[in-house]
């Protein structure tokens, strides 16, 4: 196994900010579960690493590379369809719903939309299959571009919903998550969450992040296999939660 991603930028912040508290420390990587293995004081501690992001929830990376996929699917089907030097520009909002549930569905409509003649130039059309929203643009094909392309978002979430609420969502999910994939890790064991969520709302000049995590932290009540919870974030700042004690 090696690490990827933020694993390493987080094993490292982790142990500049224990060297600072006068530890002695090192760590090496687990076999996943967990990420690390730290050596603080000749301890020995697991430490299960994995980033704070929105994508987390309602799985939208998987739902995302499924629509990404579908358009690939149909370029190849529909190229020979399309009348030549035609382009189709077509955007889903898929408010979360996996591809699977339109795909045969939208075929059929795009089929539909060929046959009666209706992908002209200049042409945008908008409309919706079992709630998932998307527009067709049709333009001149330009050279080496695609018959088809796509691109994808979810609906955006209710206004009302607070940075505090979504980031203790997002936190939850992780615990949830990686509880899930370590419970047979030998204790104790640690999950440290680098922060991708609330670094969009802070310029670190002030400690702000820190403060916000640690009200969201300490408003959970079920950590898990989990003894303590450290949230690292892109400035190397780390905050440290025995939640045991809590």
């Amino acid at each position: 196994m090696s690490l990827k991603g933020s694993e390493y930028f987080v094993a490292e912040s982790l142990q500049n900010y224990f060297e600072t508290l006068n530890k002695n420390v090192s760590f090496e990587e687990g076999e996943d579960p967990p990420d690390v293995y730290f050596f603080i004081d000749d301890i020995k501690i697991a430490i299960e690493i994995t980033d704070l992001d929105e994508n987390c929830l309602h799985e939208r990376r998987t739902i995302d590379s499924g629509y990404l996929s579908f358009f690939n699917k149909m370029n190849e089907e529909f190229e020979s369809l399309i009348n030549e030097g035609i382009h189709l520009h077509i955007f889903f909002e898929h408010n979360y719903h996996k591809v699977k549930i339109i795909n045969n569905k939208f075929k059929k409509y795009l089929k539909e939309l060929i046959k009666d003649n209706r992908l002209k130039v200049g042409t945008n059309i908008e409309d919706s299959i079992d709630k998932v929203k998307f527009s067709i643009k049709i333009s001149k094909i330009a050279k080496d571009e695609k018959r088809i392309e796509g691109a994808i978002m979810p609906s955006w979430e209710p206004q009302c919903v607070s940075l505090n609420e979504r980031a203790s969502s997002i936190v939850k999910n992780r615990i949830d998550n990686k509880n899930k994939k370590c419970i047979k890790v030998k204790t104790p064991i640690w999950l440290a969450l680098y922060d991708n969520y609330y670094n969009k709302y802070s310029n670190y000049e002030t400690t702000d992040h820190v403060e916000f995590y640690d009200d969201v932290l300490r408003n959970i009540d079920d950590f898990g296999v989990f003894d303590k919870v450290l949230i690292v974030f892109e400035n190397g700042d780390v905050l440290y939660l025995d939640v045991v004690s809590q």
